[in-house]
């Protein structure tokens, strides 16, 4: 968007970051409230090591910005539909931070009988496996009268 910004050879090193399906996994394995609560602060955290809500919040705040400087009737409608996801995305962000405190408030510990299970996924075949063939069709046809 701009002739001098940080191009993809140049510019700063990103942040590390802890990937979503990291996070799920550790509420699948929490046992307590506070565990739980960490994950979800962890997901709306602000600043330099920000959450991968609040990175997706800029990354819909960027693209409204881009849409807008298209200077075409489509592209600030596209940018006013970014620009309203993004408030939304604000807005459940704040309430995810805000549940996760009153998680944390909260003294719980799941019982053993209570404990997650992982939930039972039907492994994919392979992408260089093929499917079964189908069952050859017999060559004598029985014909209804």
């Amino acid at each position: 968007m701009r002739p001098d910004a940080a191009t993809r050879f140049n510019r700063p090193e990103p942040t590390p970051e802890q990937p979503v399906q990291e996070l799920l996994q550790e509420v699948i394995e929490a046992r307590t409230a506070g565990e739980v609560s960490e994950v979800l602060l962890t997901a709306a955290q602000q600043g330099y090591e920000a959450g991968p809500l609040v990175r997706l919040e800029r990354l819909l705040d960027t693209a409204a910005r881009f849409s807008y400087a298209l200077d075409t009737v489509c592209g600030q409608q596209l940018g006013a539909r970014l620009d309203v996801l993004g408030r939304q995305l604000a807005f459940l962000t704040r309430e995810v931070h805000d549940a996760a405190e009153d998680l944390a408030a909260t003294v719980g510990v799941l019982p053993p009988y209570r404990t997650p299970v992982p939930p039972r996924i039907r492994p994919r075949p392979a992408l260089s496996t093929t499917p079964p063939t189908a069952p050859p069709r017999s060559a004598a046809v029985s014909r209804r009268a």
